[in-house]
């Protein structure tokens, strides 16, 4: 045998050992798809899905608050602060309302959502407020008559709650505005629904409307209704 074929039968087995060795390494990168970390997702209060982030708004860092999402109608007990003398809370409920649209006009209107809750039980009335369509994004804008520095905002929700998804305060000159809760729509089981947010409003700038923006367009549950909103704070 010649030397040099007798060399190449001396490396055949590490040759096969080598092949063997590429086949199986590209065998595993094809059959594995890489993963994507899953995303942290926001904590769920209430059955509301709520964001952490505390955005800055006009300078004025707003802590976000963390809802309380309860059954009516029922007992409503005051969170101000204990700090916060009872004489000088004021509670209030809206006196004219705007929407970016309406189902009809005078049922189902902006102006249901003003003054107090009239709607007790869940389910589709005219006496609440619902957009002309049942699958956008839709906002609400209520004005009070009394500006106040917020310590907590109660939203009536009497169908398919669960779908505002932001909700901000304006000054009565719109030169303060401050976001004041984020969610992602989310499915909730108790219907109507009082959406309680407290705030602590001591270094606001007194305000006097509220826009809720509500998202129709992720859950398909359909309209999503507002009877009502009170704001409640201080001179």
């Amino acid at each position: 045998m010649e030397p040099e074929f007798e060399g190449l039968m001396k490396l055949k087995p590490v040759l096969l050992g080598l092949s063997f060795l590429i086949a199986a390494s590209m065998a595993c990168s094809i059959g594995t798809r890489r993963v994507s970390p899953t995303a942290t997702q926001p904590p769920i209060l209430g059955g509301i899905q709520v964001a952490t982030p505390s955005p800055i708004v006009t300078g004025i860092p707003v802590q976000m608050p963390t809802a309380v999402a309860t059954s009516f109608p029922g007992t409503v007990v005051p969170t101000v602060p204990a700090s916060i003398p009872q004489a000088e809370e004021i509670r209030q409920w809206a006196v004219s309302a705007a929407a970016s649209s309406e189902y009809s006009n005078p049922d189902w209107a902006a102006s249901q959502a003003t003054g107090a809750p009239n709607v007790a039980e869940c389910g589709d009335n005219a006496l609440a407020w619902a957009s002309r369509d049942d699958t956008t994004v839709d906002w609400l804008e209520l004005t009070y008559a009394t500006p106040v520095k917020p310590f907590e905002i109660d939203i009536y929700q009497t169908f398919n709650p669960g779908q505002i998804v932001k909700v901000e305060l304006f000054s009565p000159d719109g030169q303060a505005s401050y976001l004041v809760y984020t969610a992602a729509p989310a499915k909730v089981e108790a219907c109507p629904q009082k959406l309680t947010l407290p705030l602590d409003g001591s270094s606001l700038a007194p305000v006097d409307r509220i826009r809720i923006t509500i998202d129709q367009s992720v859950l398909g549950v359909g309209w999503g209704e507002i009877d009502a909103v009170e704001l409640v704070g201080v001179r």
